[in-house]
């Protein structure tokens, strides 16, 4: 059963996280994850991590409000 209310644009949810490799081989969190506020934003942040980190994964989903969203690292 869906709750949401037809023709009813769904919010954007452009998402920013940056990782580096522990010395066990092992990858950890190092930025984000940082919700930003346009495409051209979370790229411009990328491009800058993706020098400093060995992974910089950039994505995109949309949601409604009161849904919770979780990210596991």
């Amino acid at each position: 059963m869906s709750d949401q209310v037809p023709n009813q644009k769904r919010p954007k949810l452009i998402v920013v996280v940056a990782f580096d490799r522990g010395n066990d081989g092992e990858l950890f969190p190092a930025f984000g994850p940082a919700d930003q506020q346009s495409e051209e934003r979370a790229i411009r942040i990328a491009k800058d991590l993706a020098g400093k980190h060995v992974g910089v994964p950039t994505f995109e989903t949309t949601s409604w409000p009161s849904s919770s969203v979780m990210m596991v690292a």
